[in-house]
């Protein structure tokens, strides 16, 4: 196994206008049940290609700089201070970046700044 991936494949699902669900189905949602709004699925449809279509381009032109800004820009809780949990310890602090390895940065109310990989740390949802 290498050290760089050549290959992706990618899948999206997004319940669009689904309003009844699986009861074993955990916190299900839709758009439709959060905006309350019926959706042209024709419609939705073209503009998330155009949205994807945008994306790949600004990948395959190596604008990481752009793709990373607008991560950035829209990743929840970015810049802002907010409780952590780490095992049973939670404090305060706030994302101010991600790595190119995947590693969350954050820094403490002490300025202390630490690196997380996926399930490392979790959000205090209060």
């Amino acid at each position: 196994m290498g050290v760089n991936l050549s290959n992706s494949i990618v899948g999206i699902g997004i319940n669009i206008n689904q309003t009844e669900f699986l009861e074993q189905t955990p916190n299900p949602v839709s758009l439709k049940l959060i905006n309350s709004l019926e959706y042209n699925l024709k419609e939705l449809q073209t503009e998330l290609l155009s949205k994807i279509d945008y994306w790949h381009k600004m990948l395959t032109m190596r604008d990481f700089s752009k793709i990373n800004d607008y991560y950035l820009d829209n990743l929840y809780r970015y810049n802002q201070w907010h409780k952590f949990r780490i095992k049973n310890t939670v404090f305060k602090a706030k994302i101010i970046n991600i790595l190119e390895s995947g590693e969350l940065v954050i820094v403490n109310e002490n300025n202390i700044q630490s690196t997380y990989y996926f399930k490392e740390i979790e959000f205090v949802i209060n």
